[in-house]
């Protein structure tokens, strides 16, 4: 149990950082694919068009996912610095996910 709450520590500090590609992804589908389908109102001053955004994202949005999912499974397989405590997988990664994002609720509800 002591490697979950390593793991979720780590996941919140990861997080912040976190804040800014979440609220990219937000910001790109809410004047993109979403204000298409007139689900959200597009940005009256947004008039670069989706390629400079998609530049700017893409690369951010794969290394975030990239580091943490690698963080992550070394947290989760780990064998050398807790050789015993085994968390199974429907425990781990939901709770890791959850504490990732919690930082950008925080913020976003302030």
């Amino acid at each position: 149990m002591r490697r979950l709450w390593v793991a979720v520590s780590v996941n919140l500090v990861m997080g912040v950082p976190g804040i800014v590609s979440i609220f990219l992804t937000y910001y790109y589908l809410g004047n993109g694919p979403l204000a298409g389908l007139h689900w959200e109102v597009r940005e009256s001053t947004e008039n670069d068009g989706p390629l400079a955004l998609s530049l700017t994202l893409v690369p951010l949005i794969l290394g975030s996912a990239l580091f943490w999912v690698g963080v992550n499974w070394l947290l989760w397989r780990n064998k050398f610095l807790w050789p015993n405590a085994d968390v199974p997988g429907r425990w781990f990664w939901p709770a890791c996910a959850l504490a990732a994002v919690t930082p950008f609720v925080v913020v976003i509800s302030l």
